[in-house]
């Protein structure tokens, strides 16, 4: 290795005023790594960042994405909110619902099964039937008592059937 300084004492100007900015001259043969021993503290000084990773580059790039979805971040207007719940009849299918119908099926019999162990009504009372064959009992409308379907879509008071004839129906039951 080169047998060069790795520091040189302070120059003379700066020696003379050290005592008004708070530097101590001094005439310390330590070697530089004895000196930042004395400031840096013993905890920081152990080996044990030889044997971690520490990576700036992640915490950057997380910054960088909570900026960015800040700034794409934008919300529907209510024009947009409503279309979310328009449902294109050309699209639906009787034929298309039965798996769904099957998947709600095994979705009930999971949730009786608890019911069974601990009793809650509430729980019967907010089951999910999106994809249940429902058939129309009683409602305000006395046009609608007898259809039958598949619960397409639920609102406060409203269901939205999907008869056999691919008709969407909805109203207020």
């Amino acid at each position: 290795m080169n047998d060069s300084k790795l520091f040189s004492s302070l120059p003379k100007e700066i020696c003379d005023i050290s005592h008004l900015i708070g530097i101590e001259p001094g005439t310390s043969n330590k070697k530089p790594e004895e000196t930042l021993g004395d400031w840096i503290p013993k905890k920081d000084q152990s080996d044990d960042f030889k044997y971690k990773v520490y990576s700036l580059q992640e915490t950057i790039e997380r910054n960088k994405s909570s900026n960015s979805r800040q700034k794409g971040k934008k919300c529907l207007n209510s024009k947009q909110r409503r279309a979310l719940f328009d449902l294109s009849k050309d699209k639906l299918d009787f034929q298309k619902f039965k798996p769904i119908n099957q998947l709600w099926h095994s979705y009930l019999d999971s949730v009786l099964e608890e019911v069974k162990t601990k009793p809650d009504e509430l729980k019967l009372a907010r089951i999910d039937l999106h994809g249940a064959y429902l058939l129309v009992c009683s409602s305000k409308n006395p046009s609608v008592i007898g259809v039958k379907g598949y619960m397409i879509q639920e609102s406060k008071n409203t269901f939205r059937i999907l008869n056999n004839q691919n008709r969407l129906l909805g109203n207020l039951f």
